[in-house]
């Protein structure tokens, strides 16, 4: 456990009022920092506010109380309301679904303005009236914040979570950027990994655990040290090790803050020793989606939604009852679209008008299948195309829109030398993306179902659909 002798964030800035935007700065990077690290190993804290920030004796900012946290999981949704009502995003206290690290965003952005004003942008002592103002985004910006303050603190503050600015956005805000330490100017995900060889380890620390005076270590000798420190699993080796580079890196930061004081950073790329700086870790390849807006929907787009969101998803442009084919009409977009080739140097007339005849147009790509058909038309619709296939399912009463099926090949009658005859589980899931306009999206059940065979049930489902609305 680690000692926090600075206090919370919050009695200092009871004490001190509103901050001086430097001072202020100085501190959001840290927090910034800290939930960028919390997000890229899949945690969101879902708590943040100044109470459960503390300040180390070098008033560096430690993020604590983990006790509302939870484990973000890709595709799936969070639907607790928890925290503190004047730090909460407006869809935790509506009690709608969200992904994670969008609420923790908005509470930073609470913390930002407290640091900089010395007040809370949403405050009021009947709770209804809160609410109110936090779900209308409500709030006063006092005429003594700087120009780029005045603009990131909106951008965190959008009640639509969709439209509300992103953690490498907010890495890369000009605000964010000035007196940028390098140890925090690197990205997470671009920080020093956890050694995996003899080589990558510090013979330093090293020969500073050899010395411990403890009957232990001195059975374990030099060789078992090591071998203990690249062990997978926790240990107290590993553990004093960590220790050992988190103090002797920390001092190196220092070090490094103090030489580069008064400087901007633009580029982290700069520096080389950004890196070394950083205390190790094992970031985690989280996907994309843990930081855009749940589903891959397009910011604006507004999504009520009647479950939890999937994980494996199947990419089709089809409408279920008339289907569209792909680029041709249906619903709006809710992806990209594929921009059509340009023509380059100079062309005639005639050469420009074949051009553009050959051109690649536009093409409209979509998330799962689309429908404006009633939703329990379109359910019932997947039964049927479920039964025809023979397969399996079941369904909470409570959330007849979501659906989890097992099929294997042959009840189907599907045979082959490479075709593993096993059961293939995938869930189905109706969301509601605009008005008269749902989703049909497909999961991928656990990790015991082969891919393949889930793009097969998949595509059998879809044919299945299709035929049916024919």
């Amino acid at each position: 456990m680690e000692y926090g002798s600075g206090g919370e964030l919050f009695d200092y800035i009871v004490s001190k009022g509103r901050l001086h935007e430097d001072e202020a700065r100085q501190f959001f990077q840290h927090i910034i920092s800290g939930v960028a690290y919390c997000h890229e190993h899949a945690v969101v804290h879902r708590d943040l506010k100044p109470e459960n920030l503390l300040l180390s004796g070098d008033y560096n900012v430690k993020v604590a109380d983990f006790g509302l946290s939870n484990l973000m999981c890709d595709g799936e949704f969070l639907r607790t309301s928890c925290g503190s009502p004047n730090y909460a995003a407006p869809e935790v206290i509506s009690g709608q679904l969200y992904a994670g690290p969008e609420v923790d965003i908005w509470s930073c952005g609470v913390i930002l303005y407290a640091l900089l004003c010395g007040s809370l942008p949403f405050d009021d002592e009947s709770i209804p009236k809160l609410f109110k103002k936090i779900k209308n985004g409500v709030y006063p910006m006092p005429s003594h914040l700087s120009e780029l303050s005045r603009d990131l603190i909106p951008r965190m503050l959008l009640v639509e979570p969709m439209k509300r600015i992103k953690i490498e956005e907010i890495r890369q805000h000009p605000w964010f950027r000035t007196r940028l330490p390098p140890y925090l100017a690197v990205p997470v995900a671009q920080q020093a990994t956890v050694p995996h060889d003899e080589n990558s380890l510090s013979q330093k620390v090293i020969d500073q655990i050899a010395k411990v005076r403890d009957p232990f270590i001195e059975k374990t000798g030099r060789k078992g040290i090591i071998a203990a420190i690249l062990c997978s699993r926790n240990n107290n080796i590993k553990t004093i090790y960590n220790l050992y580079m988190d103090h002797m890196q920390h001092r190196m930061r220092l070090a490094e803050q103090k030489s580069s004081e008064g400087n901007s950073i633009d580029d982290p790329s700069h520096n080389d020793r950004a890196v070394a700086f950083s205390p190790p870790m094992s970031p985690k390849s989280a996907p994309n989606q843990s930081h855009m807006n749940p589903g891959g929907h397009r910011s604006g787009e507004g999504v009520q939604i009647f479950g939890s969101m999937p994980h494996d998803r199947v990419r089709n442009s089809a409408m279920i009852g008339g289907f569209s084919e792909p680029g041709r009409g249906g619903a709006g977009p809710l992806s990209s679209s594929i921009s059509s080739r340009s023509s380059h140097g100079h062309q005639s007339r005639s050469s420009s008008k074949l051009h553009r005849s050959q051109s690649t147009r536009a093409r409209k790509w979509y998330l799962g299948i689309q429908s404006k058909k009633d939703p329990e038309l379109v359910m019932n619709e997947v039964f049927r195309a479920l039964n025809s296939l023979r397969s399996q399912w079941q369904y909470d009463p409570s959330n007849p829109y979501r659906v989890t099926c097992r099929w294997k090949p042959s009840l189907s009658g599907i045979k082959g030398p490479a075709i593993k005859d096993e059961y293939v589980y995938v869930r189905l899931q109706l969301y509601k993306v605009q008005t008269s306009i749902y989703l049909l999206d497909f999961q991928r059940v656990g990790s015991i179902s082969p891919c393949f065979a889930f793009m097969r049930l998949c595509s059998l489902i879809i044919n299945a659909l299709k035929t049916k609305a024919k």
